[in-house]
């Protein structure tokens, strides 16, 4: 892979890391509080920002973290335009590389809402699905099959870096931590590739059945987790996973080659 030379892309991409490091961990604890029957029901990303929010200093937090996701909008952008990791011109390579651009746009809309909310143009409580707008009636069916195709293989890429341990080929982590760490790092990549396969599972439902023009997100797929015969100890194992791909993506920050 290329050694990126400059400080700021560098900084940016790990203050990126942090940032999605710090979402996931909160969705995480959320969805364990609801397996556990002491919190609420908002387990997304807008769920973690409300909370977030809520804390003592919360818009300082939140001004940070959105700092951060800009940061990390900035590092995939770049990693998928400079090809930064060596993925090529081939077939294989030019969809690993729009998929980075994918994952670049979704934060931005991420960052987008936070920034909404931290001005005090939208409420933090406020219950947004703004891409499902954006498919007309006619062509909905089409596109929400042409979304669970890509988050299938996106499910399976994320299983197979797991199994092959594939995040090490990016990382340089001390030979002390490696115990603890690869195992952390595969259950973290893991649970959020079988979050990927429901949240498709959940996309095809729309298009073959309801044929609804709404996106699926993170809480639809811990509600239909949770709605299982032993959905609070299925939600409570996929929220320790979440938990576990927020360290991952911290760790990320600390260990990987930029």
């Amino acid at each position: 892979m290329q050694e990126v030379k400059s400080k700021a892309w560098r900084y940016l991409a790990k203050s990126g890391y942090c940032a999605r490091g710090v979402v996931y961990f909160m969705i995480g604890s959320l969805a364990l509080m609801v397996a556990l029957g002491i919190g609420g029901k908002k387990t997304d990303t807008k769920g973690a920002i409300s909370t977030l929010l809520e804390q003592p200093f919360g818009w300082f937090l939140l001004i940070t973290l959105i700092m951060g996701l800009i940061g990390y909008v900035a590092w995939r952008f770049y990693q998928a335009i400079k090809d930064t990791d060596n993925h090529g011109t081939n077939f294989k390579g030019l969809f690993i590389r729009l998929g980075l651009i994918g994952s670049g746009l979704s934060y931005t809309f991420l960052s987008y809402w936070s920034i909404k909310v931290a001005l005090g143009i939208v409420s933090s409580s406020e219950d947004q699905k703004p891409l499902g707008s954006w498919l007309s009636a006619d062509y909905a069916q089409t596109a929400l099959l042409a979304m669970t195709i890509v988050v299938v293989i996106v499910g399976i890429a994320h299983l197979i870096k797991a199994w092959k341990a594939k995040f090490d080929d990016y990382m340089d982590i001390p030979s002390q931590q490696r115990v603890w760490i690869m195992p952390l790092c595969r259950s973290g990549l893991i649970a959020r590739g079988v979050a990927w396969l429901i949240l498709a599972l959940l996309l095809y439902q729309s298009a073959m059945v309801t044929k609804e023009n709404d996106i699926k997100g993170m809480q639809d797929v811990l509600q239909s987790v949770s709605e299982n015969y032993a959905g609070a100890w299925l939600l409570g194992g996929m929220a320790l996973g979440l938990m576990a791909f927020g360290l991952y993506s911290l760790l990320e920050a600390l260990y990987r080659r930029i």
